[in-house]
Parts: C-alpha cells; sequence; structure tokens
C-alpha cells in the first residue's frame, strides 16, 4: 500500500513539475518495418541469387502492401537496381537517407553527425554497409556510426558496416527515435582487443 501510495504521489509530482496533463496525452502510432533486400554485387557470377529479378519487384511488392509501414530501414543495398528501386518510392517515402558509407557527407550535408572512421576505405571495406532508411515523415536529424571491428576474412569484412540512427518528426509534435543496422552474419567471430 505505502509503495503504490509513493508511487501515485511520485507521479502526481513528476505531473506538476513536467507540467504535463497525462489525462490529455495523445497515442501516436508508427509502423516500422525491416527488410534485408540480399542485394549484394554479382561479379562474374559470384553471389548471384536472381538479385535482378527481385530487385525489379521490389517497388511493387512495398506499394502492394495492405498497410504500408511508416517507416523502412533496409539492409543489403549493395547494387544500383536496389538503390533506384527504393528511390523510385520518393512519393510514398519522400524522406530517405542515403546509403550508410556511400559518402561520408551524405546527400547535400544529410549526416548530422557521423561518428568513426568513414574515411577507411582500405581493402577490408570495398563496399558500403547497405544500410539506408526511408520515411513518411520527416527526419530532425540522421547520425551515422561506423564500426570498428568486423569478421576476420568472411564477406562481412568487406562491407562499411555501421549503424543509422534518426529522429523523426511523427505529426509534427511528436520525435520517434529509430536504429537500423546490420550486424555480423551468423556463425562470423567479431575480433575483440586485447585476444
Amino acid at each position: 500500500m505505502l509503495r503504490v501510495r509513493f508511487a501515485q504521489n511520485a507521479l502526481f509530482a513528476l505531473t506538476i513539475l513536467l507540467g504535463f496533463n497525462f489525462a490529455h496525452a495523445v497515442k501516436v502510432t508508427i509502423s516500422v518495418m525491416t527488410w534485408n533486400c540480399m542485394q549484394f554485387p554479382t561479379t562474374l557470377g559470384v553471389f548471384d541469387w536472381d538479385q535482378e529479378a527481385r530487385a525489379n519487384r521490389m517497388e511493387e511488392a512495398i506499394r502492394a502492401l495492405a498497410h504500408s509501414p511508416d517507416v523502412i530501414g533496409f539492409q543489403e543495398v549493395l547494387n544500383n537496381k536496389a538503390i533506384a528501386a527504393i528511390e523510385s518510392l520518393k512519393d510514398l517515402y519522400p524522406f530517405q537517407t542515403e546509403i550508410l558509407g556511400a559518402s561520408c557527407t551524405g546527400v547535400d550535408g544529410l549526416w548530422n553527425r557521423i561518428k568513426g572512421d568513414c574515411q577507411k576505405l582500405d581493402l577490408d571495406q570495398i563496399v558500403s554497409s547497405g544500410v539506408m532508411m526511408i520515411s513518411k515523415h520527416p527526419f530532425v536529424s540522421t547520425n551515422a556510426a561506423y564500426f570498428d571491428n568486423h569478421a576476420g576474412l568472411t564477406a562481412d569484412s568487406i562491407a562499411a558496416k555501421g549503424v543509422i540512427y534518426a529522429e523523426i518528426a511523427v505529426e509534427s509534435l511528436y520525435r520517434v527515435h529509430i536504429v537500423n543496422t546490420h550486424f555480423v552474419k551468423v556463425g562470423a567471430r567479431v575480433r575483440t582487443p586485447g585476444r
């Protein structure tokens, strides 16, 4: 009983302190989808898993969704057809990041903040991260962070792995924070400093 009363009093004090009336709180709903579209670049037939045919169906698949999500986080967007398919959705998703690792400033300086070494495109990192985000709602800020470690001599070691962190304005009054990344493949081991 004492704990319940204390919690009620604390909530009441917090309500007064913040000047926020919980009785008039508005419920904001946002839907988020993630899609690993598996669009590796094909070189000499290596990694050829019908990417072209699947990329040609990406736009149609998203437009055909019964309830289109407010935000979509993509992974493995690593070829031009997939990029074009996603960019063709600007009428539904006018707010789009670029692919993490495609540049160090973003399109028109899109990235508000970049953490990590974007310039480190050595033999270990020869493709972008393949991670991008699209939204029906405007980005307040978009931030990029690059991972320092990677999984030795695996397919993951050639990508500029990282994370996109976006703050999105919903109904102009509310802010939603969304993170999109693509971690190391299953079975790969990440190097740990000192081990």
